[in-house]
């Protein structure tokens, strides 16, 4: 039960129920891949650090297969990064559930973004013909890229820039909606313009594939090996782990400098 309150606390209906989709892929891919013992879709883990209230630091992870959900609270703000999450198989292939996508949106809609741009677009967002093997940030404590890779939504036109930010939205409304707004807010704050979109691998279905969205306060990743294996990762590049707003707290409460945030 505390663990489904924090969970339903952490998420939208919509971001919930993907959860609860990668959770029923788990056992489905043990029956595929014949061990269901190992792909144990009660093999998730809570871990609760600090004692849950509204003004001393706090924070959970939800941790396991193809999930890893953060939040950190401390003097009233919230940081809910890095979230991560996956799909094996991306598409069930046979039986009760044949034809389940538990990330569909975030395949088609990248896929439709691609398509939508010019030839000299999209030879400026195609950073390579082959996907990496996994996400490009991996694991990595913070997440950091040498430089904005892609086409810059400064060169996009109205719509595709929509485009963009819907595709944006699928992973930021995964979250309740006023922390969703509060993510979207501080992109639109940097710039929309600063955001860049980029591309490797196939285009078409079943083909390794990877995206990304880069921009000064935010970072996408979607990684998808051998067409039917998705890894997705939402980054605030501030505030995973709570960098941010533990510093502040702690400048606020004990005069430590706090590093800012765009």
């Amino acid at each position: 039960m505390l663990v489904t309150q924090h969970l339903c606390a952490k998420l939208s209906p919509a971001g919930y129920r993907k959860l609860e989709g990668v959770l029923l892929l788990e056992g489905i891919l043990g029956g595929i891949e014949g061990n269901p013992a190992f792909r144990d879709p009660g093999r998730y883990h809570l871990a609760l650090f600090g004692q849950p209230g509204p003004r001393a630091p706090w924070g959970f992870r939800f941790e396991g297969h193809h999930v890893s959900l953060n939040l950190t609270s401390a003097g009233g703000g919230v940081a809910t990064t890095p979230a991560f999450l996956g799909a094996n198989p991306a598409e069930v292939p046979s039986g009760p559930r044949k034809g389940l996508r538990v990330l569909a949106v975030e395949e088609d809609l990248g896929r439709a973004f691609l398509a939508s741009l010019t030839p000299a677009q999209r030879q400026r967002a195609v950073i390579a013909s082959e996907a990496p093997p996994d996400l490009v940030t991996e694991a990595s404590r913070r997440a950091a890229l040498a430089s904005f890779d892609g086409l810059p939504a400064a060169e996009m036109t109205p719509a595709q820039r929509a485009a963009l930010l819907r595709l944006l939205e699928v992973y930021a409304r995964n979250f309740p909606a006023d922390v969703a707004d509060g993510h979207l807010d501080r992109i639109a704050r940097a710039g929309v313009e600063r955001l860049h979109f980029a591309w490797a691998g196939g285009a078409a279905p079943k083909q390794s594939h990877y995206y990304r969205i880069h921009g000064p306060t935010h970072l996408i990743e979607y990684d998808n090996r051998g067409g039917d294996h998705i890894h997705t990762v939402f980054r605030d590049l501030q505030d995973d782990f709570g960098d941010s707003l533990l510093a502040r707290h702690l400048q606020e409460g004990h005069g430590a400098p706090a590093r800012g945030r765009p």
